[in-house]
């Protein structure tokens, strides 16, 4: 396990964005072992764990996307964080699908916390990973299309030095998703200037125990 510096462009810090990042090696990313099993089973009691160790900035953490969104001059409805997303799929379903044991911690904890998680295969990376404003004209393979799209100027993105990973908090890419397969991967705690950075922090904590279980 390593932190990762990630490359923040001055542009997207101004706009707010704050991250954690790290890199782990040797993922099981097959077998839900019986404490993960346990631990994705509760996700109130996860939220509330969160807040009794780390304060309450679940409804400020869900806001604060909102104004990132005002800042990039894009849509809340059309481009809805991933975190906003899942949280509306929890309440309606009652919970969240079995997808694999690492995807499936950082979407509990996304639901438990407010942030935005997300994660890498780091077979598919191509040099340094960093976020940066896309300047137009960007090609984006979304997770769950087929269709290529081509990004606008000023949206908040993730890329290493190939493709674009990440279209700001709204949908990854569909090449460095993670599979069953997946040992080795970058995860990404994003949240931004409306909450405390130790929040951010502590729930990169959390992620990181969710994972070694």
């Amino acid at each position: 396990m390593a932190e990762q510096v990630l490359p923040v462009d001055s542009a997207v810090a101004d706009l707010g964005v704050r991250l954690v990042a790290f890199t782990i090696s040797g993922l099981d990313n097959r077998d839900y072992r019986p404490a993960l099993r346990d631990w994705l089973g509760d996700v109130p009691g996860l939220r509330q764990r969160l807040s009794s160790s780390l304060g309450d900035h679940f409804d400020a953490a869900l806001q604060g996307f909102r104004v990132l969104r005002e800042r990039t001059g894009r849509s809340w409805r059309r481009f809805p964080p991933s975190c906003q997303s899942l949280v509306d799929s929890y309440q309606r379903r009652g919970g969240l699908p079995r997808i694999s044991p690492a995807v499936d911690c950082y979407n509990a904890l996304s639901v438990a916390s407010g942030l935005s998680l997300g994660a890498h295969d780091l077979r598919a990376l191509r040099g340094a990973v960093r976020l940066t404003l896309s300047r137009g004209g960007e090609a984006f393979c979304p997770l769950g299309s087929e269709k290529r799209q081509t990004l606008p100027a000023g949206e908040y993105i993730y890329c290493d030095d190939k493709a674009v990973l990440c279209r700001m908090d709204y949908r990854q890419a569909r090449h460095s998703a993670f599979r069953a397969d997946t040992t080795d991967g970058l995860f990404i705690v994003q949240g931004h200037d409306a909450i405390p950075m130790d929040y951010i922090e502590g729930v990169a904590r959390e992620l990181r125990r969710c994972l070694a279980l």
